[in-house]
């Protein structure tokens, strides 16, 4: 079994979605502790679980793989392209939750933060919805709300809460930054599966021009973040302005918008240290 086989099958690249927020919002408060290692195995678990259970509801509901030659493929990689067990893929997804859910505990545990177990309870919500009939999000379109959550605002000021501080308007403001770069790169990656005729797909240009005013604007109050803001929107404008029509070729391009995630992430950083 070749590395870049398992690499693609578990979507390994789309990790730094859900540890960029974590990792910055540490370094943001300057405060280091040992509970960050368990948030970061709490996002990690919770993004293993949602890669694993798309891919046995995929097989499920016949949404064949796509973009398999890439290291963002569609569809139920582990099943088409690796054999697995549809069953035994659905058990490790409900194995990952659990691991997922208890380290979530243990950090409420150890923090006796009782808000964080409250946007754990929602965060969960929000992962189930998106792959679990009968709502399945992810299928229909609106995937970009749990992701917005999931792997953006909640991890953010989760990690701010679980490091005693106060959460502010700017908190989450900066929060939503992530949120919206991870509901950017879940909207280009999973645009084949819209149909041609859907205004998701008719409309991408405009929705997806939308989406990076709104993280131009989400950035722009942090005076110290202002250079970084703009040198962001100026590389995403050009992205967009690049894209190709069809739907597929876009979602061909999602290794730029995870790169421009990893970017921002790491000027924030540079910045906050720097300031």
């Amino acid at each position: 079994m070749k590395i870049t086989e398992i690499l693609k099958a578990a979507k390994v690249p789309l990790y730094f979605t859900s540890i960029a927020p974590v990792i910055t919002a540490a370094v943001y408060v300057m405060t280091y502790k040992p509970v960050i290692l368990l948030i970061l195995a709490v996002v990690i678990f919770m993004q293993a679980t949602l890669n694993t259970s798309m891919d046995y509801y995929d097989y499920k509901f016949q949404r064949h793989l796509l973009n398999s030659d890439t290291l963002f493929p569609l569809g139920s990689y582990f099943i088409e392209k690796m054999n697995v067990n549809p069953e035994k893929l659905l058990l490790v997804s409900r194995i990952l939750l659990l691991i997922s859910i208890l380290l979530g505990l243990l950090v409420v545990y150890i923090t006796g933060n009782l808000v964080l177990l409250y946007l754990g309870l929602i965060a969960v919500f929000f992962a189930l919805i998106y792959v679990i009939p009968p709502f399945r999000l992810g299928a229909r379109g609106i995937g970009e709300i749990s992701t917005f959550v999931d792997f953006g605002i909640f991890p953010f000021i989760g990690t701010l809460l679980a490091l005693g501080k106060n959460i502010t308007i700017y908190d989450i403001l900066l929060g939503s930054s992530f949120g919206i770069l991870a509901s950017m790169i879940r909207y280009l990656h999973h645009l084949p599966e819209d149909g041609d005729n859907s205004k998701r797909v008719t409309q991408f240009r405009k929705i997806y021009l939308v989406l990076i005013i709104s993280f131009f604007l989400t950035v722009i109050i942090f005076r110290q973040f202002l250079f970084v803001d703009l040198l962001i929107t100026i590389i995403l404008i050009y992205h967009w302005l690049n894209l190709k029509q069809d739907k597929l070729s876009i979602s061909r391009r999602t290794n730029e918008i995870v790169s421009i995630q990893i970017l921002y992430t790491f000027m924030l950083i540079v910045t906050i240290i720097l300031h």
